[in-house]
């Protein structure tokens, strides 16, 4: 009765209070998830896209908007502070307050004699005090378990809006065919979009596709042309089931796509549009092509030999044949170990391996060299022959011998006919982006070359990869960064401790009221001691005296329920707050330190995004745990132990001498044996929960991908491999870690019985009184329990201690000194001194250490030049780039800046000479005008907006928006199309007007007229330039497979194998008829 009683209260008191919580509470804790989640997306565009960012030096703003959302979180934390505090604080005042209305009314009923005898009472009382303890050890965990709810609630949610799908083997009037592995009939009818009209979620005030109706012919090669933006890349996302028609019908043969399973068609397409790569290894990445197919199940002997005739037939098995490991050579992380060409190579060999019936090219070989253009795209033709395919291409010499060719303008067909027809139409579209592509001193040389004279030209320029050379013994003594990292000094405990505290010194006043709230916590186990003993000897009392002295004993202990709600009140809401902040300080430190990291860290596959992503959020988390509200436990836990102990023996040492050294060196014992295995299991799952966490975050960022290739089953079965690691590994602790752990509770039981037996012997010898044995006895039962509860938080102590050291070492990169020179005004630089000078320069990738990428380069580039750099993919064009942006250091000779070494001057001021606009455009989330802007480190004034939007062409696509500059362009720019997230890199390059402009592919999504008037902005007055008409005044050097681009840059060097071949005007090396001659006649394709 007496147990009923003191539970109800417990209910009574707590239920309120804990709807208050979920009220007031629930949409706090749902904001701080959101800013959590922000600040992660923020973390992954970086650590997604390093080299863009140190391009742009925007990891200050980036920065600051990831810190941003870290300070939500923090004001969020600390304005939770009453209803954490209040919810703990309430939760132990029932607990408490329970054992004062127990003892009272127990006391009450025996006083009246309503109760059998004065031990049925004991036991009551006894059996709510160590229930009220064990209650009391959740108080702590009430803050996680929000935090654990939030999530879950937004887990659910994403769970359920999940479409539960079932896949049918066949559909009516389907049949199948033995025929090309078994695909459907079904997808070698054609294709109809039959008044096609659709607008994107994101933009629904703007039309797509307006009305489009277009047959794509069944076995017949179907190509679309036309501006950025126009509509072709959306027609490939409709196909795709990515998104649904507003209106019209979309039909594969004569099925609707709506009565389709959307995995079924995606089956049997087969699609190149981004060359994405996955880490792994060159086998794994194509091999990945026949997710979902009828090869999937093949052995990989199979396997093997249908992805190497699928990378022979896309000009790829040469290049991987060279690599240090042919097909089992990791390419990466994303592929950064290849070449832009090659990468899209394997993409192509990825996209044909299932030999699918309908081929979808979405520029397939923007970014191969001409040579290699021209062979895979005669391999595609021939793949392509008796299928479906439809090729979208802004190059248009590789559409030419398309069966029908349509053009297209805002959503809508303007034009359609073969390649002849519409060239002979007067003033047609086709016509004049076909002459924009033209390389005009070709044309008018007037030279008919035959074609031996062809072949030998183009014989000259070797598509071999760099040659594998050993490195120098200088190189070999070179340390990584992983080695440099490992021979920091160790950092010690007290240095971490003293970091935190110095760290949040202007919180002292919290870490105060915290230590005096934990050590108040901690006061309450031998105040409960005595009390329980005072509680006994009542009694002995009988009538008044027995009322007197109970009602006297309840109220001391409502009074110490009372002290205790304050109490946990700090440790509870102090205490998760100050954790938070902490956390929150911590992690936005180890941001910026990953993010001050050199590019090559990245390349390494175990400093992939995802796992750089899983230690931010792990480490933190951790140093809160320490630093937290366990920190509050640690020390009234400390305070306890020692308490307790000190009381006992106070009381009387005999007992407590003889209980102490017969079961607390056990419980010790016990303890840190589990603690070790637990740090050791920890360690081990912290590693694999690494990769699946990083292999989870590449699936997400590449989830077009993933859809395209049906990958999203085999994705699900690879990460719960990698979890199932995890499970299995758990069992196996779990079975050893609780025999530890059922050994270390059962010692309290032989602790209780050990005092028993030896309390009763002094006690039958008048030794002790029955309160010193009650107090010593309930004292060493609670100091037991701190033990305990010791070990079972001192793991986070040391796992703590673990990531703040982690985090500290990390860090230290930031405060590191540089001894580097300031780079000079450029105008006090000699003139008769090149800007830029490659000086016996080379390199090779650090991932790839025996590769010489570059080999002893010599290149010059003066003040106001126009440079273009041409050649096969991979042959070391874009290393270039990335050297002059200072991604790596080169191995051997120098690169000199005004005569000066790259590597005696700031990064930081190199990087500022430098406007990069990479081949694969990174946007990030946000407006176009934050995006713009995000080049600039100060405001971005509306007229110099104005006007780079302007050379950009992007002025009239911006106005055609409903809200302008102010449009979201989502994450990574899924709003726009390619070239249109092409024209933004541009403008952002452009407002950054740095002396130099590097192009590496920039206009290779663009449209013909387009891309000439963005390159007239650029460049100056280009078509003049031969003429010796004025230019911008900056340097540009252009990295360009499409030669037309190029053809008035006053110097272009022709690489091959990491080496210039040739150097000189467009004219001169046409002259010439070398290996640029050849290159050119390949990709005009001109007769004579």
């Amino acid at each position: 009765m007496e147990t009923c009683s003191g539970h109800s209260n417990c209910h009574s008191v707590r239920r309120p209070c804990n709807q208050h919580y979920r009220s007031h509470g629930r949409e706090k804790g749902d904001r701080a998830e959101q800013c959590q989640s922000g600040s992660c997306n923020v973390a992954e565009e970086v650590f997604s896209s390093i080299r863009t960012i140190r391009s742009l030096e925007a990891e200050g703003k980036l920065s600051a908007k990831y810190n941003g959302s870290l300070q939500q979180a923090t004001a969020i934390a600390w304005s939770r502070l009453p209803i954490v505090g209040t919810q703990v604080g309430s939760y132990m005042f029932a607990l408490y307050g329970a054992y004062a209305l127990a003892f009272w009314y127990g006391m009450h009923l025996y006083a009246k004699h309503e109760t059998k005898s004065s031990g049925a009472v004991i036991t009551a009382l006894f059996s709510i005090m160590i229930g009220v303890n064990a209650f009391s050890e959740l108080a702590t965990y009430l803050s996680a378990f929000s935090k654990v709810r939030s999530a879950g609630m937004e887990l659910i949610k994403i769970v359920d809006s999940i479409p539960h799908e079932t896949i049918s083997p066949q559909w009516p009037g389907e049949e199948k065919t033995e025929v090309e592995g078994k695909q459907f009939d079904l997808f070698q009818q054609g294709i109809c979009l039959k008044d096609i009209s659709f607008h994107y979620p994101t933009r629904p005030e703007t039309q797509a596709l307006k009305e489009f109706s277009l047959t794509i012919r069944a076995g017949k090669t179907t190509a679309l042309v036309g501006p950025s933006g126009s509509g072709k890349s959306t027609i490939v996302g409709l196909l795709l089931g990515w998104y649904e028609v507003s209106s019209g019908e979309l039909t594969f043969g004569d099925t609707r796509m709506e009565n389709l399973h959307v995995q079924r068609v995606r089956a049997n397409i087969g699609l190149v549009q981004q060359s994405y790569l996955f880490t792994g290894t060159v086998f794994q990445n194509i091999a990945y092509g026949l997710a979902a197919s009828p090869f999937e199940d093949l052995s990989d002997d199979v396997k093997r030999e249908m992805v190497v005739g699928a990378c022979k037939l896309s000009n790829a098995h040469d290049f991987i044949m060279r690599l240090p490991e042919g097909y089992d050579t990791s390419v990466g992380n994303r592929g950064t170990s290849l070449s832009g060409g090659q990468k899209q190579r394997l993409a192509i060999a990825r996209a044909i391996v299932k030999n699918p019936p309908i081929l979808i090219l979405d520029e397939a070989t923007s970014a191969l060299d001409t040579r290699s253009e021209a062979v895979v795209q005669q391999a595609l033709e021939k793949a392509g022959s008796n299928r479906t395919t439809l090729s979208i291409a802004h190059r248009l010499t590789t559409i030419k011998s398309a069966d029908q060719i349509v053009v297209m303008r805002n959503g809508s067909i303007v034009e359609i006919g073969t390649h002849q027809s519409l060239r002979g139409l007067e003033n047609s579209i086709y016509k004049r982006l076909w002459e924009a592509q033209e390389i005009k001193s070709l044309r008018a040389s007037g030279n008919v070359y035959s074609n031996d004279e062809y072949h030998d030209g183009m014989s000259r320029l070797s598509a071999q990869e760099p040659l594998i050379k050993p490195k120098t013994p200088e190189e070999m003594d070179r340390p990584s960064i992983d080695e440099e990292a490992q021979t920091k000094p160790r950092i010690g405990p007290l240095t971490c401790i003293i970091s935190i505290f110095v760290s949040q010194k202007k919180y002292w006043w919290a870490y105060l009221l915290l230590i005096t709230g934990s050590a108040v916590g901690g006061a309450l186990f031998p105040m409960q001691a005595y009390l329980y003993a005072k509680l006994i000897t009542t009694f002995q009392l009988t009538g008044a005296a027995l009322v007197s002295r109970s009602n006297f004993w309840a109220m001391i202990w409502f009074i110490v329920a009372l002290v205790v709600a304050i109490a946990y009140f700090v440790i509870g809401g102090i205490g998760t707050a100050l954790g938070e902040t902490i956390a929150q300080y911590y992690r936005s430190r180890y941001f910026a330190s990953f993010a001050a990291m050199p590019v090559s860290y990245f390349d390494s596959e175990t400093n992939s995004p995802g796992a750089l992503l899983s230690r931010l959020s792990a480490d933190p988390d951790t140093v809160n745990s320490l630093a937290g509200s366990n920190l509050a436990v640690l020390i009234t836990v400390l305070v306890s132990l020692v308490s307790t102990v000190a009381l006992a023996l106070a009381v009387g040492w005999k007992l407590a001498l003889v209980v102490i050294f017969g079961s607390l060196p056990f419980i010790f014992g016990a303890g840190v044996i589990h603690e070790r295995m637990e740090n050791g299991f920890e360690e081990k799952a912290g590693k694999v929960f690494e990769a699946s966490i990083s292999f989870a975050a590449e699936c997400v960022g590449a989830v077009w991908t993933v859809s395209a290739l049906n990958m999203e089953a085999l994705v699900e079965r690879r990460f719960g491999a990698l979890l199932t690691i995890q499970c299995k590994s758990s069992a196996r602790y779990a079975a050893v870690a609780m025999i530890w752990f059922a050994l270390s509770e059962s010692i309290e039981l032989l602790c209780m019985a050990l005092a028993f037996w030896y309390g009763g012997h002094l006690m039958s010898f008048h030794e002790y009184s029955t309160t010193q044995f009650f107090i010593v006895f309930v004292a060493i039962i609670f100091g037991s329990q701190s033990t305990g509860q010791f070990f079972a938080h001192s793991s986070d102590l040391s796992k703590g201690l673990t990531s703040v050291r982690a985090i500290l070492s990390q860090s230290a990169t930031l405060h590191e000194p540089s001894s580097k020179q300031s780079l000079p005004p450029l105008n006090e630089l000699d003139p008769k001194v090149p800007l830029i000078e490659f000086r016996n320069t080379s390199f090779s990738c650090p991932t790839r250490p025996f590769v010489l990428v570059l080999q002893n380069l010599n290149m010059k580039i003066y003040a106001g030049q126009f440079v273009a750099l041409v050649g096969p993919s991979g042959c070391g064009k874009s290393t270039v780039i990335q050297l002059l942006e200072r991604f790596y250091d080169n191995c051997r000779g120098d690169i000199l800046i005004g005569g000066i070494s790259v590597k005696d001057l700031e990064d930081s001021d190199v990087r500022k000479l430098f406007s990069l606009v990479s081949q694969e455009p990174t946007l990030y989330f946000g407006s176009i005008r934050y995006n713009v802007s995000l080049s600039v480190s100060d405001i971005l004034s509306s007229e110099k907006l104005d006007r780079v939007l302007e050379q950009a062409q992007l002025s009239e696509f911006v106005a055609s928006l409903p809200e302008g500059l102010d449009t979201e362009v989502e994450l990574r720019g899924t709003a726009l199309s390619g070239g249109q997230k092409q024209r933004v890199a541009i403008a952002r390059a452009l407002a950054r007007d740095s002396p130099v402009l590097l192009l590496d592919e920039a206009t290779s999504a663009l449209d013909g007229e387009s891309e000439r008037k963005i390159q007239s902005a650029m460049v100056g007055d280009w078509e003049g330039r031969v003429s010796g008409a004025k230019s911008t005044g900056k340097i540009v050097v252009a990295v360009a497979h499409r030669l037309s681009t190029v053809q008035h840059a006053d110097c272009i060097f022709v690489f091959n194998a990491g080496e210039v071949v040739e150097a000189g005007g467009n004219v001169e090396l046409m002259e010439r008829r070398g290996v640029y001659w050849g290159m050119c006649k390949a990709q005009t394709g001109l007769d004579g």
